[in-house]
C-alpha cells in the first residue's frame, strides 16, 4: 500500500477481534458501542503495522445486540479473515454521518483548551473516554492527567470557535497535588 495515499483525517473506531464463520466475515468490537459511523459500501482503513494501512470497501454488516461482524469485499474464507485478527479499524472523519443543530462528535473536542468557570487554562482535552454512566473527557495539563465527568454539572461550554471548553471546576474534581 503507497502510504502517500492514507488519508490525514483518520479516527479509529474499533478493532477486529476475530473471524466469524468460513466466508471470511469478522467480528468488530468497536471503541464506541454506540457508533452509527459504518455502512456498506464504505471504505474503511484497516492499520497493519505501525505506519502501513489497507483500504476495504465494507460488503455486509451485521449487528447483534453489542456484537457487530462485517464483511469486506474480496475477503471471502476464514483463513484471508483470520489475516486481520487484532487490526485496528479507521474511518475518514468526513465519512461520518452529518450532525443536526447543537450536535457534535465528541471526537471533535479533541485538541481544544480546557479552561474552568473563571477562565483559567486547566489543560487540553486528549481523548474521550465511554463510560456506561457518562462519557468521560481525559485532560492533560503537562504530565498531569485530569478526568472529568461529561455531564452538565462539570462541563458547562463548548465554544467551537475559540476551540474550547469550559469546565465548573468544583473542590476535589481534579488533583492539584
Amino acid at each position: 500500500m503507497n502510504n502517500n495515499h492514507i488519508p490525514v483525517d483518520l479516527v479509529l473506531l474499533g478493532k477486529i477481534v476475530k473471524p466469524h464463520g468460513i466466508l471470511g466475515e469478522v467480528k468488530i468490537s468497536l471503541f464506541n458501542s454506540k457508533s452509527e459511523t459504518l455502512r456498506v459500501g464504505q471504505s474503511v482503513w484497516v492499520r497493519l503495522g505501525e505506519k502501513d494501512y489497507e483500504s476495504y470497501v465494507i460488503e455486509k454488516l451485521n449487528f447483534q445486540s453489542e456484537k457487530l461482524s462485517l464483511k469486506f469485499k474480496n475477503i471471502n474464507d476464514r483463513n484471508s479473515a483470520e489475516l486481520l485478527r487484532n487490526f485496528t479499524l479507521s474511518v475518514c472523519r468526513d465519512e461520518f454521518p452529518k450532525t443536526v443543530d447543537e450536535e457534535f462528535y465528541l471526537i471533535d473536542l479533541i485538541g481544544f483548551n480546557v479552561v474552568d468557570q473563571a477562565g483559567k487554562k486547566v489543560g487540553e482535552v486528549s481523548d474521550i473516554m465511554e463510560n456506561p454512566a457518562n462519557d468521560i473527557l481525559m485532560i492533560l495539563d503537562g504530565d498531569k492527567e485530569h478526568l472529568i465527568p461529561l455531564v452538565d454539572d462539570f462541563v458547562t461550554l463548548f465554544d467551537f470557535e475559540k476551540k474550547q471548553v469550559t469546565i465548573n471546576l468544583i473542590d476535589g474534581l481534579i488533583d492539584n497535588s
